[in-house]
């Protein structure tokens, strides 16, 4: 292990209170596990100051890089008042690291491999997108704020119908691509946090995340409440077993099916990791903080143009607002087509939300009735008469007239 070197801030000065631009410029400076992995830079403008904080994914998750920015929040008052630092302390990523060492040891880790033997039996094998270019890794984000309405109405759903929000909005994807691409057996991967609170891993940096291949089954005569059902089921044994490497799942699914393909193809992530710490600093109450959250101040999530999968879903919220985001390929998809299936997604919210009954999915409809009821006009082609005769017949006609 190296030792850590410290490098001053950088300070960027800047002419406006947006700061946008210098965030979009930021961006292009690609972080990489050959050169530069993580930066922290000062954002100084005529009124304000701001924390710009780069990390590469190999180094942090999402509720990580909430932990550094609330951890920010924490010292930079202790340091205003004067107090001593020096026992300010956090849980160290190393005993999260030798916890790791000590799995890949135990016999949990024997049962987990067992666990994933039998699971990836169940999955079948499918390629859902065709890819204009294999190696083309640019991508786009598609985002959309949830209305507050609709959000009170799902949340009201989910609790009278005792099921969560995460299962919620997976059911309904999950149904998107069952009607739309006829999938009813398939894999959507999903983070799991992979932290534990009796080890006080949610206050530590770093990255913890595992990515979890979810097991996909809707029936016929499914029902919304059933899938959701299923979904949380399945997602509590994935908790049990979610240490185990996602590599290992992959090799264990390619030698199953004596293939070479990704498990899945869809990705889910649900964050809700709002930052809470309030920012109780003297020169704060100077500044101007008419665009931030009370005190609290707003955490940007920033995509990087850039992914794997063909195709990844997020629920979101990290201030006050909630947003539902798709990042997409752009050898796979363009803006229309996520455009068209966002639509498609909230109509299928908005059916299931509406119905006092449990909704059966196949009865579930993509397209509103005045779209369908176009669709139909369109095809119409009227009565067509029924012609009994063969096309020796119209020879031996036309043979005669001539």
């Amino acid at each position: 292990m190296e030792n850590f070197e410290y490098k001053p801030s950088r300070i960027i000065h800047h002419n406006s209170e947006s700061i946008l631009e210098v965030i979009e410029n930021e961006k292009n400076d690609n972080l990489s596990i050959f050169g530069k992995l993580n930066e922290l830079a000062i954002i100084v403008t005529p009124y304000n100051s701001f924390v710009l904080y780069k990390t590469h994914h190999i180094l942090s998750d999402g509720w990580g890089m909430t932990q550094v920015a609330d951890q920010i929040k924490e010292i930079y008052f202790m340091l205003e008042n004067g107090d001593d630092l020096s026992n300010y302390k956090k849980p160290s990523y190393l005993d999260f690291i030798n916890r790791e060492q000590e799995y890949i040891k135990s016999s949990r880790f024997a049962k987990d491999i067992t666990f994933w033997e039998e699971s990836v039996k169940n999955i079948e094998p499918c390629t859902i997108f065709k890819k204009s270019n294999n190696f083309d890794k640019t991508a786009k984000r598609f985002e959309r704020e949830i209305s507050k309405n609709l959000s009170k109405k799902i949340e009201n759903f989910c609790e009278k119908n005792k099921i969560t929000e995460y299962s919620f909005f997976l059911a309904i994807i999950s149904i998107y691509f069952y009607h739309i691409n006829n999938l009813n057996n398939f894999a959507i991967g999903t983070p799991f946090l992979n932290r534990q609170k009796r080890n006080g891993e949610f206050e530590e940096t770093g990255l913890h995340v595992s990515t979890l291949p979810l097991h996909i089954e809707i029936g016929n005569n499914s029902t919304f409440i059933d899938l959701c059902k299923d979904i949380n089921s399945k997602n509590l044994s994935l908790y049990k077993h979610g240490s185990f490497p996602y590599y290992n799942i992959q090799k264990l699914f390619n030698e199953e099916k004596n293939i070479n393909s990704n498990l899945y193809e869809i990705g889910f992530s649900y964050q809700i990791n709002i930052s809470e710490k309030e920012f109780k600093s003297k020169d704060f109450d100077k500044a101007d903080t008419s665009s931030f959250n009370k005190g609290v101040g707003e955490c940007a999530w920033l995509f990087s143009g850039e992914q794997n999968n063909c195709i990844t879903f997020h629920l979101t919220q990290l201030n006050v607002r909630k947003l539902f985001a798709i990042d997409y390929l752009t050898c796979v998809f363009n803006n229309k087509d996520i455009q068209k299936m966002y639509d498609i997604i909230f109509y299928l919210i908005e059916q299931v939300v509406g119905n006092l009954k449990n909704t059966i999915i196949s009865n579930l409809q993509v397209l509103p009735a005045n779209e369908v009821a176009l669709l139909k006009k369109f095809n119409n082609t009227g009565n067509i008469a029924k012609c009994e005769k063969s096309v020796i017949d119209w020879f031996e006609d036309i043979v005669k007239k001539h």
